[in-house]
């Protein structure tokens, strides 16, 4: 282990939620104050994670893993066939992993924050209508995570599930978004993560819950928020609340006074 990593804490937040729940708005908000109080945050989307893997698997000509389509609007999409799923996640995490790594090694920064973005759900459901291709959060994503990152003794990981009560309201966001961005999931996605009452298939904070002790308590804090426009009091103290446990709970050293300067990272 180097003096590095020896000194070193990993902070990493994970926003977990279906499409549509407000996890990129309420990350790229957090960031920009947390920037302003010399907090330095570098962005890890499990999406462009996944469309990167995506297309590469196109240039080889592999159909094994994911299928591809055309929306109405010409725009191409793809969709992870069902053995797939275990796999996908763990690159997923592991390629995170070695983002993180590679920051605090090379950058190695006084103040550094990793937000790790996530969609949750199932995937497409058999002819029952029951998932059959189940993205497990715990053992495919978080896990292999953690143990890529054990070689930093002093590790402060939250997740935080967005989560969105008005179904309408959820639909109507994503279909905004991908009206605005043609590269962004298509509307009918969604409904991929949504049982017959349009709620999510699975729960990131249940499946963390329903963890070993020994496991679950290197989570540090596991909570679900509302993002609901009418529950949530309003966006700005859901953001508050977020900044608090991140400070709270990190051992982040934040200061007012000396602002940091350079933007925030995108891992692309």
């Amino acid at each position: 282990m180097s003096a590095t990593q020896e000194a070193r804490e990993v902070k990493v937040l994970t926003l977990t939620g279906v499409p549509g729940t407000g996890k990129s708005t309420l990350a790229k908000e957090v960031s920009q104050r947390l920037s302003q109080k010399g907090v330095k945050v570098l962005f890890i989307d499990d999406y462009k994670i996944l469309t990167k893997i995506a297309k590469e698997h196109q240039r080889r000509g592999d159909q094994s893993t994911f299928s591809w389509g055309r929306t109405d609007q010409g725009s191409e999409f793809f969709s992870i066939l069902p053995a797939a799923y275990p796999e996908l996640s763990r690159l997923v995490a592991t390629e995170s992993a070695q983002l993180i790594k590679f920051a605090i090694e090379s950058d190695d920064p006084e103040k550094l924050l990793f937000i790790f973005e996530c969609a949750r759900g199932a995937g497409e459901k058999n002819r029952e209508g029951i998932p059959n291709n189940v993205d497990h959060y715990d053992t495919d994503l978080i896990l292999p995570m953690l143990h890529e990152l054990s070689v930093f003794p002093f590790m402060h990981f939250i997740n935080l599930e967005v989560v969105v009560e008005n179904m309408d309201e959820l639909r109507k966001r994503v279909l905004e978004r991908f009206q605005n961005d043609q590269t962004a999931a298509p509307p009918f996605v969604l409904e991929k993560y949504l049982n017959e009452l349009g709620v999510p298939e699975l729960s990131s904070v249940k499946e963390i819950d329903d963890l070993p002790e020994a496991l679950r308590k290197l989570i540090t804090v596991n909570q679900t928020i509302d993002n609901t426009p009418e529950k949530n009091g309003s966006f700005d103290q859901l953001v508050e609340s977020v900044i608090s446990w991140i400070v709270n709970e990190r051992s982040l050293d934040v200061s007012e006074q000396v602002p940091h300067t350079a933007n925030s990272q995108t891992a692309d």
